[in-house]
Parts: C-alpha cells; structure tokens; sequence
C-alpha cells in the first residue's frame, strides 16, 4: 500500500504544539503514513527532535538566511525534491509561508487553529500587505481544523466571507495521552519536594509553561505579593514552575519584590507529569489559549486547577471542579490560591472527577478525528482549492 506522505510545518516547535504533535500522530500507522516536520530550530531543538523521532517523524529545520529562519526556502527544496500528499501547517504564519510556494505544486494544505490571530502581525504597511497574504492564505486552503470551538470562531472572524467560504472548517478539541496522567503517583509529592528542596510543610503551587505575557506568569507574582502583604494566615508555600523560554525578567521581578522564598524554578522536562501530580495545586492565569492541553491534563491527573476564563481554557474547564478566575486579574488569583490552602476536601473532588476528564479529553479520539479529515483531504475527496 501507498505511504500517504505528509509535511508539517511550524515557526514555534516547542510547549503545546510540541505535545500536539506526539499525542497525534502516533496514532497514524508508520506502514501507512510518512511524517515530516519542517520547523524553525529553538532552544528546544535537540529535545525536540529525539521525540518527533521517537515517534517515527523526520524533523528538518529551516536554514539561517541573513540571520533569519525563512520557512519557506526550505519548503521549496522540500517540495521540489519530494512529492507530498497534504502540507500540515500548525499556525497561520507558517500556512502564509507556504502559501506562495504551493501556487507552483497545488498540494492540499491543512491548517491547524491553535490560537489567536495577533492584531501587532498586521501594523503598518508591511502588515496591510501579510493581512492580504493571510487571506489569500485562508482561501487557498482545503480545510481549516481549529482545537477548540472558541479559537476557531476567533480566528475566523479575521476572515472577510469571500476568503473563507470555499474553505472547510472542522472543529477536532484537542485530546491528551490519559494513561500518561490518570496513573496513580502516590510518591510524586515526596520526590518533587525532594528534587526541589521544599519541606513537607508547604503547600505547593505548580506552573507548567512558557514564561511568556500569554500565561500570565506576571499576574502569580502580583498575587503572591499580595499574600505576603496580607501576612499570609493561609498557611505556608511555594510556587514551583517548570517553565521553558527565558524567565529572567520574571525571576528579576521576584527578586525586586522580595519575593525569591516563595519561588523555585526547575529546568525544562519532556514529561512533566510526575512533577504535576507532586503538586498540591496547578496555577493556570493565562490570558488566552487554544484548547489547553496543560488543562486536560492537570484534570485527568486529579490534581486541583486554579485557571482563568480566557479563550481556550474557559471552554476545558467547564463544569468541572476547577476554581476559575477572571483572565488578567490577580486579586481573585489571590483569593483562589488561599481558598486551596485552607479547603481539605479540594484534592477528593478533583481525585473524583478524574474518570469524567480520562472520558472527555482522550486522545485516541481527537486523533481518529484527525485522520479521517487528513485521509479525506489527501485523497482528493474534499473541494478544490483557490490560489487566485
């Protein structure tokens, strides 16, 4: 049987997309699928690419051209050496690089919506030329599969009508790996506050992410001054990130504040699931999202989850026991991280809903989903493309 061959690019290879990628595709047969990803190299790399490669994918990275990694020289010796079924793109910026080049070989083209559209992408008069990129971008597309409901209807209100209405748009919620999370732990606790130097007596906040304004890293340190200042009668804790990217004006913040006992950072790890079911609570302040992978997976490990109501994480975190806050306030972050220190019965109604998020964010599902929209549109089954 024909191998369907697949290229997958990406300008950010690294956190959620990273995970994306692995809980996907190792779902699509190696005898029957052939799986590149181009992507622009990060600090990340190395890591990234024994993974991608664990899971039977080929990672190619883009080359430095005056000081920059353009997608699209690369895609073009790609695609003119190798003939592909579909093209993956796993953001808008990365489809817009591709877009060009595919007018010469018309291979059909997925977009993935992981998230929002940036409005600062299209300032200026080169921004009014990559809006009209974008949308020629859109409207050569077969399909566009968004990860969530509310990115997806986000995203596409960036769209006038006439850009969009030939393309497909599939709603496919991201699933994750529950036999990673669902697992019991019963030491993770013991041997993260071994690893990190933190006694049995305080309780421990978790964050898991990018040090980046969109996790809203800015607004844990706001609130966690603002628990010091009142004198803390909660109980004594830390916060403990394991975060990648560059933490320096965060951990400057701290430091300026006076805040550096209430924090302990750890380096980058693939699997964080055993650090995340050592903690006794999981801080989520983001200001938006796509469909939080970070979410499902904190709710399928019964772990407590403070998390804000932004795009993307309001939608996981509905009916189920998680404490939310309003996106981009740290007062009610505050609130809500002294209301886990005091309230004993929090870790059992997490530990009870555990089935519940195991039954709602598999993977195996979504990934079925996946694959039968890439079948579809590689074999020619979905509508012709317009590059006009």
């Amino acid at each position: 049987m024909k191998k369907t061959r697949i290229l997958i690019t990406t300008l950010w290879p690294w956190g959620g997309l990273r995970t994306f990628l692995l809980y996907n595709f190792r779902y699509f047969p190696k005898d029957r699928y052939e799986i590149t990803i181009l992507a622009n190299p990060t600090f990340e790399k190395e890591q990234f690419e024994i993974d991608m490669r664990a899971a039977g994918m080929k990672t190619v990275w883009a080359q430095p051209f005056f000081g920059k990694n353009l997608l699209f020289l690369r895609a073009f010796n790609l695609l003119k050496k190798n003939r592909y079924d579909l093209i993956h793109s796993q953001d808008y910026i990365a489809a817009s690089h591709i877009y060009l080049i595919n007018r010469i070989f018309r291979i059909p083209h997925l977009l993935t919506v992981h998230g929002s559209v940036y409005d600062h992408y299209f300032r200026g008069f080169s921004g009014r030329l990559k809006k009209l990129l974008f949308r020629k971008t859109i409207g050569s597309l077969k399909a566009a599969h968004g990860v969530g409901n509310d990115v997806l209807e986000h995203f596409k209100k960036s769209v006038p009508e006439k850009y969009r209405s030939n393309t497909k748009w599939v709603v496919i919620k991201n699933g994750i790996d529950i036999g990673r999370f669902s697992g019991e732990s019963p030491d993770a606790g013991r041997r993260l506050r071994e690893e990190s130097g933190i006694a049995i007596d305080k309780f421990i906040f978790g964050f898991f992410g990018r040090f980046t304004p969109q996790k809203g890293f800015n607004h844990i340190i706001d609130a966690v001054a603002m628990l010091v200042k009142s004198g803390n009668p909660f109980g004594k804790f830390v916060v403990l990130t394991v975060g990648s990217g560059d933490d320096s004006v965060y951990s400057s913040d701290i430091s300026r504040k006076s805040l550096s006992d209430y924090f302990r950072f750890l380096e980058f790890r693939p699997d964080i699931s055993e650090a995340m079911k050592g903690c006794d609570a999981i801080l989520m302040p983001s200001i938006f999202e796509g469909l939080s992978l970070l979410a499902c997976e904190v709710l399928c490990a019964g772990v407590p989850l403070i998390a804000s109501d932004c795009l993307g994480l309001g939608e996981v975190v509905i009916n189920t026991p998680a404490i939310v806050i309003p996106t981009g306030e740290s007062k009610p972050l505050a609130s809500a991280m002294a209301a886990a220190m005091t309230r004993s019965d929090l870790k059992k109604e997490f530990e009870t809903f555990k089935a519940e998020a195991a039954e709602r964010f598999d993977v195996a599902k979504s990934a079925a989903k996946l694959k039968a929209l890439i079948d579809e549109i590689s074999s020619g089954q979905t509508q012709a493309a317009n590059y006009l």
